[in-house]
């Protein structure tokens, strides 16, 4: 609301909003909700945050409307909410929670993204790309007469994502595309 009461910074029929995650380096391992997370500008893993900002621009400015903070799955929150709701983990892969954590996680995760249709195993985490539709549809509720267009780069450019967009929030969307 501060932003509004200067003329230029004003929502504008011609802006544009912008779905992107940021990371927020750290020094150290002991944070809540940090995660070890790959770092593309740098090359390399680093101990983070990410943070997923809807952005608006225009002519005359820019800057963040809204974000949120994503946070690593539970995996054990995973894995009993996926048996919850019915839907089976291969007795194959139990054996990775031991030998090879970073693999069940990926295993569990990948299931849960498989299955995240469902209301009931969608509940159970918010990866970035359903807060990035968290974020643009309470935006698209809180401004219903402005609809403008979204970019967001190849990461959120994902078939599930643009159908989101135009189906169900029916905005304009440009997602560049991976080489």
């Amino acid at each position: 609301a501060m932003m509004h009461i200067v003329e230029a910074m004003r929502l504008k029929a011609n802006g544009v909003l912008s779905i992107d995650d940021t990371l927020l380096t750290h020094e150290g391992k002991h944070f809540d909700e940090i995660a070890y997370l790959y770092d593309s500008t740098q090359g390399c893993y680093t101990w983070a945050h990410n943070l997923v900002t809807l952005h608006y621009s225009d002519e005359q400015t820019d800057y963040p409307a809204t974000f949120a903070l994503w946070r690593p799955p539970d995996v054990d929150k995973l894995e009993a909410g996926l048996a919850a709701a019915g839907v089976a983990l291969k007795a194959s892969k139990q054996s990775l929670k031991t030998s090879a954590p970073n693999a069940w996680r990926a295993y569990v995760v990948g299931v849960w993204r498989r299955h995240q249709q469902e209301p009931t195993v969608a509940a159970l985490y918010e990866s970035k790309l359903r807060i990035a539709e968290r974020l643009l549809t309470d935006w698209v509720a809180a401004h219903p007469d402005l609809t403008l267009p979204v970019t967001f780069d190849s990461w959120y450019t994902t078939p599930g994502f643009c159908h989101y967009l135009d189906q169900e929030l029916k905005v304009p969307y440009v997602g560049t595309l991976a080489e």
